[in-house]
């Protein structure tokens, strides 16, 4: 899998940087000279432009052979926003991204730290350990940080984890009210 390389620093890129989203709409004019007018989302882009000063030797080099790799801008790779959440539908553990335990039980629409609506309650009904879990396709050896706003009424624990094929890292966190 051909992918952007990290920095040294374990970032995906340098700041500053800038993200932009391009959208399209589609507007046919009428004969009676009225418009209809449509979303086009297949035609939404992102775009990024990165700062290259300040890299390493080495940070440099493995761009380079990505760009070698690719053609220039031939073959496809995959670049790991920056500025954005790898997790999909990360407010949203009900959501089709998401493999829940068999006795986890989810409710929506609980009380979150910003007086929102937008936590979900989540109970495993069973002694075992089990958990909500997603599974992306990227490189297991890049670093990656993950947080989570969670609470109990019981004091139990929580456990963060990441893992590939080549090893994990977990790390539990007893949870309070």
């Amino acid at each position: 899998m051909l992918v952007f390389p990290q920095i040294s620093t374990g970032a995906s890129a340098l700041y500053p940087l800038t993200k932009t989203s391009r959208q399209r709409s589609v507007v046919n004019t009428l004969g009676d000279g009225s418009t209809d007018v449509y979303a086009d989302p297949n035609a939404a882009s992102l775009g990024w432009e990165l700062q290259a000063t300040g890299l390493t030797a080495a940070e440099w080099g493995a761009i380079e052979t990505l760009f070698g790799a690719t053609s220039g801008m031939w073959q496809p790779f995959t670049f790991l926003d920056p500025v954005g959440n790898l997790i999909a539908e990360s407010e949203s553990f009900g959501a089709s991204a998401w493999t829940n335990g068999a006795l986890i039980d989810l409710t929506a629409g609980a009380t979150d730290p910003l007086g929102t609506t937008r936590a979900t309650a989540v109970t495993n009904a069973s002694e075992a350990t089990a958990g909500v879990v997603q599974t992306l396709a990227i490189p297991g050896d890049f670093q990656y940080c993950l947080s989570i706003w969670a609470r109990t009424d019981s004091g139990t624990n929580v456990t963060l984890s990441i893992s590939t094929s080549g090893g994990s890292a977990t790390k539990t966190f007893t949870l309070g009210t």
